[in-house]
């Protein structure tokens, strides 16, 4: 089951937390935010700054290819899978079925959370594409900037999707639902623009990644749609 809607930007009353504060680069285990600028901890000699973001080529560096643009992230040992935000702009250069749809991926060998396109819509995945959420009415499209905002609250058993500050999708995982990473009690805590399963990769840009060691509720997840907002047009 999945409850969508429309939010009316400036009709909400928001009672602010401790995360509107301005986020700076701080350690993920003291449960404030990762804040990935492009010549921090995402760093390869193949890595492209552009507009003051982060440009990713799109070729997998999991089909052995060479000159690949698609860097990882360590998130610490402090990071909790089970109740995560995630958020950050992005603007692709190509989407498509084949291999261009991954937007961001958690987890290097059990790809617990990820993010990609599927037909112009966006999709969340979880447990290695095991469980699939297509959110239809969340559209995305290339060739344009979109910020996202995704919490992850496996104690809620939820998944809240916050897209371009509009759109809000909660996502009801089933009251048995676990993540594999959590039962196989190992350290993946590691986030990139790739899936090393299935090569999918990220083809574009992406700034004010960020990743914070707590679910956010909606008025927490509309504050950070304005904070990047701010960091990415001036207002």
């Amino acid at each position: 089951m999945r409850l969508h809607l429309l939010l009316l930007v400036g009709a909400l009353s928001i009672s602010f937390s401790s995360i509107g504060q301005e986020v700076t680069e701080k350690d993920i285990d003291i449960g404030t935010a990762l804040f990935i600028t492009p010549n921090s901890i995402f760093e390869s000699l193949e890595t492209q700054n552009a507009e003051s973001s982060l440009y990713l080529n799109g070729i997998s560096p999991s089909n052995g290819e060479e000159g690949y643009s698609s860097v990882y992230a360590n998130l610490g040992e402090g990071f909790d899978y089970g109740q995560f935000t995630m958020s950050l702009n992005f603007h692709a250069v190509e989407f498509n079925s084949e291999e261009d749809r991954s937007i961001i991926v958690g987890g290097f060998s059990y790809r617990w959370f990820s993010l990609r396109w599927n037909n112009g819509a966006l999709e969340v995945t979880l447990n290695n594409q095991s469980d699939v959420y297509t959110l239809d009415d969340l559209k995305i499209e290339p060739g344009k900037w979109h910020n996202v905002v995704a919490t992850v609250d496996i104690a809620n058993k939820e998944v809240r999707i916050l897209l371009d500050g509009r759109y809000f999708e909660i996502v009801e995982l089933p009251a048995d639902f676990t993540l594999e990473v959590v039962e196989a009690n190992v350290s993946d805590h590691f986030l990139a623009f790739h899936n090393n399963s299935n090569g999918d990769v990220f083809h574009g840009f992406v700034s004010q990644v960020k990743a914070f060691a707590t679910s956010f509720n909606l008025a927490d997840m509309w504050l950070q749609y304005n904070q990047d907002k701010v960091a990415r047009y001036g207002k």
